[in-house]
């Protein structure tokens, strides 16, 4: 008979302090680089003086421009609106 090895030793790592537990997942730990200040509500962002940029966008430029000058609209819009009500009658 072998006589039974030992087992090797190991070196296991303990965490000083665990993770902060996620709020909506239970035993889900959250990283320390996702937590931070609250993000801005939605009306916030809104308000925000950099995010309108300084020259407007040219095509809605030249939008401006197509209906002051009364332009036909060429989209299929109106046909659209009219074949999708058909259909779901």
């Amino acid at each position: 008979m072998k006589p039974a090895k030992s087992p090797s030793a190991r070196t296991v790592t303990v965490p000083a302090a665990p993770p902060a537990a996620d709020q909506k997942n239970p035993g889900r730990a959250t990283p320390a680089s996702l937590v931070s200040e609250p993000l801005p509500t939605p009306n916030e962002r809104d308000q925000d003086l950099d995010m309108t940029p300084e020259t407007p966008d040219p095509a809605m430029t030249q939008a401006s421009k197509d209906v002051r000058r009364g332009v036909k609209d060429t989209s299929k819009g109106p046909e659209m609106d009219a074949a999708y009500a058909k259909q779901k009658r």
